[in-house]
């Protein structure tokens, strides 16, 4: 009867085995490769609750902590910034680990976040985790595994609509979430606007977001590089051709300038 037991287990694992792909086997042979998965789900399932509370992730960050990403380098404070803005609507899947030693982990990741119907927006990047506080994991670096371009090397007109969609996007991010105060990490200290009734400074300009609807869209009608480090575009607002222009400050992209293009 034994015998018939075992015959049976085997058979059920020799065609799961012949069933599963590698990665799944690996998985099975390899406990703490799935721990590591684990933790990191843990970790994340606690920062975004915590968000979603309106409670300070800062805890879950190393005060040393940085991110380079394909449009600029973040800090931690710059980090949590850029979080905070994030809508819901987002998947991340872990697609590999490794232990470097020292208590850290990196985790190699999938961000998929869905842009509308049909289209969908894929961001391959790592993280490291410091889980030496086993109740209290802190991400210690990160960093964007693929950019479309080299953001400092290329020619003009170059793949400047991905930099201003994806700045767009985190305005129209801050806006819709109710958070336009945060606005202010976009924009270059010396930025200016000049409209048919007058020119006003940073200030004033996240003031007057902060007054729009919060369902808003902007729709970028062409983008261009006009030096190395700076790109023009150009946006339809309700109809109205605005003219604007971004500056790489050597870690993010800024909005510099904004202009009425009619009267």
């Amino acid at each position: 009867m034994r015998c018939l037991q075992l015959l049976a287990f085997s058979t059920l694992l020799f065609g799961a085995l012949n069933a599963a792909p590698l990665k799944d086997i690996l998985d099975i042979f390899l406990p703490s490769k799935w721990e590591n998965k684990r933790i990191f789900k843990d970790f994340l399932g606690n920062l975004l609750a915590t968000k979603d509370k309106k409670r300070s992730i800062n805890s879950f960050f190393r005060d040393d902590f940085f991110y380079n990403g394909c449009y600029g380098n973040y800090d931690k404070k710059g980090a949590i910034a850029y979080l905070l803005g994030w809508e819901d609507g987002f998947d991340i899947d872990v697609d590999g680990s490794k232990e470097l030693g020292g208590n850290r982990i990196r985790y190699e990741l999938t961000l998929t976040k869905k842009i509308s119907f049909w289209t969908k927006k894929t961001i391959s990047f790592e993280l490291v985790l410091n889980i030496k506080n086993s109740k209290k994991p802190q991400l210690v670096s990160g960093a964007t595994t693929w950019c479309p371009r080299n953001l400092l090397g290329s020619v003009a007109g170059d793949g400047s609509e991905v930099i201003v969609l994806d700045l767009i996007g985190k305005v129209e991010t801050f806006i819709n979430n109710g958070k336009s105060a945060d606005l202010a990490i976009l924009f270059a200290e010396d930025f200016t606007f000049r409209g048919c009734e007058g020119n006003y400074g940073k200030e004033k300009a996240v003031e007057v977001l902060s007054l729009a609807s919060r369902s808003i869209k902007f729709h970028v009608a062409s983008s261009k590089f006009i030096g190395k480090n700076q790109i023009e575009f150009k946006l339809d607002v309700k109809g109205f051709p605005v003219t604007c222009s971004l500056y790489f400050n050597g870690s993010t992209w800024l909005l510099s300038y904004a202009g009425l293009d009619q009267c």
